[in-house]
């Protein structure tokens, strides 16, 4: 047998041929997929980098998809709080410019609107996507209001905010409709005490500018007032008296001296040279302005207290209730399940104490972890809600000015409580705690997008090839492999195909 072939061995020209033949097909492979290796203990030393690079970019990716997901769910959120906002307008500008016109329900057709808006108000806090209620904090897998008719009607032997708000109306008036004011006149003496209740109006000051009358108070706790008569006061003298009207605001009572007997009622109390007259008739226009005031700014002021009260349970809280019975004689208010009158919650998601956004979380960088949850029933809504829904209750049965003062008190209360000025954290709010949370998404998506760049720069700088540079070596190799099979093809009788 030949065993040399020009000096060389046959079995190192066949070991040759085959490592040629090995590096053409790693070669032929590299080209096709791109990359230097079919695993990392084929990169060699940057075996370990290209580890860390591939580890970091997916990673990335992942901070990637969490933005993704976190801002499509916030852009849903902002479009149901663009239109909940827009509604809180509406409704505050209807209560501002209607006039009073009453349809064959009883009611404006501004109040009419109302209950539509209110219920389409309901429908956006119970906004989903892909089976997720955005609006339910943690119970996401429900939604988080209950219907209005259960809301304002009750349902399953629980009270609706109908029967809440009436309640409470009863308790601030009293049972004479002097809004819980004991008013008595003794001589020359007129006195006004308030009663030891949290219901009804409260004394908060008094302008004396009658001349022969003396005023003491407010005060004490509850609080008293005290007028006392020495002398004729000057015609046209005015004695006004605020009051703080139940669940906030105020309203001032004007009592104008007059010694013009067809001048009385609307304000004026005659005056004379008997101080007993003067406090009698004091007294009594006192009386009649009472009633007017709680009849209209008292009811509105009522209903919409007890609107608030019903609507406010966020922080674990549930709707409160006038504790006792009859309403005018209670003395506190307290929860539904102390007052032991079973009433609807209308939110029905998420209520923990915790904060409502940190109820949705998402990480978006290694040390960056943003919160974005949303509760339905946050100050925000809940105030909407309840002058919504306050405003939407009353009837208005007479074209009479009693009916025509409490119309205007509402519209009042509603245009004024749905006001920005008046609210501690708006829907806008909340808007604006979530923009800032999708422009931080957003500025770590670009940074994310910048650094992923770098790192896949430097991993196809390990794993990847110059595709040149790889198509000179298959040159090279299928030279050197043509010039090796010439040698041994006369050895070996082979064709390069076959040996390939």
């Amino acid at each position: 047998m030949i065993g040399t072939v020009s000096g060389y061995s046959s079995t190192m020209m066949v070991q040759t041929l085959q490592k040629n033949r090995d590096d053409l097909q790693d070669a032929m492979r590299q080209i096709g997929t791109g990359r230097a290796s079919t695993t990392y203990g084929g990169l060699g030393n940057d075996r370990g980098l290209a580890l860390d690079l591939r580890h970091e970019i997916s990673q990335i990716d992942m901070f990637k998809s969490n933005i993704e997901q976190m801002q499509t769910r916030i852009k849903v959120m902002d479009d149901s709080l663009k239109r909940i906002n827009g509604i809180g307008t509406e409704v505050r500008e209807s209560a501002r410019t209607t006039e009073y016109n009453m349809t064959s329900e009883n009611k404006s057709m501004a109040q009419i609107s109302s209950t539509t808006l209110m219920k389409e108000m309901l429908g956006l806090l119970d906004t989903e996507i892909n089976g997720r209620h955005l609006f339910a904090g943690k119970n996401t897998d429900k939604a988080p209001t209950l219907d209005y008719d259960q809301i304002m009607y009750g349902h399953n032997g629980q009270q609706g905010l109908i029967d809440v708000t009436n309640e409470r109306i009863a308790a601030d008036k009293g049972t004479d409709g002097l809004g819980r004011l004991a008013l008595t006149n003794t001589a020359a003496n007129v006195s006004l005490d308030e009663a030891a209740t949290v219901f009804g109006l409260k004394l908060n000051s008094v302008s004396n500018g009658l001349t022969g009358a003396s005023v003491t108070g407010p005060t004490g706790d509850p609080a008293t007032l005290d007028v006392d008569f020495a002398s004729k006061p000057n015609a046209n003298q005015e004695l006004v008296l605020t009051f703080d009207l139940p669940g906030g605001g105020k309203h001032s009572i004007t009592l104008k001296a007059s010694d013009n007997p067809t001048e009385l009622g609307d304000g004026y109390f005659q005056v004379g040279t008997d101080p007993n007259g003067n406090a009698a008739s004091l007294k009594t226009e006192l009386e009649a302005q009472l009633k007017k005031v709680v009849t209209a700014e008292g009811e509105a002021a009522s209903r919409v207290a007890a609107a608030l009260d019903f609507f406010s349970t966020g922080n674990g809280g549930e709707p409160k209730r006038v504790v006792g019975s009859p309403p005018e004689t209670a003395t506190t208010l307290d929860t539904a399940t102390v007052a032991g009158k079973p009433t609807v919650n209308w939110y029905v998601g998420d209520n923990g104490t915790d904060s409502a956004r940190g109820t949705a979380k998402a990480q978006i960088d290694t040390n960056l972890e943003v919160e974005y949850g949303v509760r339905a029933n946050e100050k925000g809504f809940a105030r909407q809600l309840a002058y919504i829904a306050a405003y939407s209750i009353p009837e208005y049965t007479t074209d009479g000015s009693v009916d025509k003062n409490r119309y205007k008190a509402m519209t009042s209360a509603v245009a004024g409580g749905l006001s920005i000025n008046q609210q501690q954290q708006t829907v806008q709010t909340i808007q604006s705690e979530l923009a800032i949370t999708n422009k931080m998404g957003t500025q770590t998506n670009d940074r994310h997008k910048v650094t992923e760049n770098m790192m896949k720069t430097m991993s196809d700088g390990i794993e990847g090839i110059n595709k040149e540079e790889v198509a000179v070596k298959v040159m090279n190799l299928q030279n050197r492999m043509q010039m090796t099979y010439q040698t041994t093809s006369i050895l070996f009788n082979l064709s390069l195909s076959k040996y390939i």
